[in-house]
């Protein structure tokens, strides 16, 4: 029994060794401008957001084409954007487009306020979307991925 009760704790104690290791190892959120923008963003129908983004093949300098309905994670309050879980933006606001400067990546469009009058309105998507090992990701949505854009 002396033995068996060893060779248990040792077997278990060398799982926990392991996964510690694996929980460094994962993957980690990384900022969306810093890993994604440089190679350029594209917004499509107003919600789509693509981008190429790293991932975490760094030997490789890996990158994954990758893209995410921004109604996830934006929303329309009261003729302001705002980041917000499933928020469907799309729905009450129209002409939208995205400029990249430096840090920034402005997701511009005109949304109606509470008097249902049409007032610009801007949000600096950094804040709200995040780069997960390839994925655009925001709050608990990642977006989808492949290796290349479709042609």
């Amino acid at each position: 029994m002396r033995f068996f009760t060893r060779t248990f704790v040792s077997a278990t104690l060398a799982v926990f060794a392991l996964t510690s290791v694996r929980s460094e190892e994962a993957a980690e959120i990384q900022s969306f401008v810093d890993y994604c923008a440089y190679r350029g963003v594209n917004l499509t129908g107003d919600h789509w957001l693509e981008a190429s983004c790293r991932n975490d093949m760094t030997a490789i300098f890996g990158y994954n084409y990758s893209w995410i309905d921004l109604n996830y994670c934006v929303g329309n309050n009261g003729g302001q954007l705002i980041a917000y879980e499933n928020g469907i933006y799309s729905a009450s606001c129209t002409n939208c487009g995205i400029d990249f400067e430096m840090k920034t990546l402005m997701l511009s469009c005109r949304c109606p306020d509470l008097d249902e009058r049409e007032a610009a309105s801007a949000l600096d998507l950094n804040t709200t979307i995040y780069n997960y090992n390839g994925s655009i990701g925001c709050f608990n949505q990642l977006g989808n991925k492949t290796w290349r854009r479709a042609p």
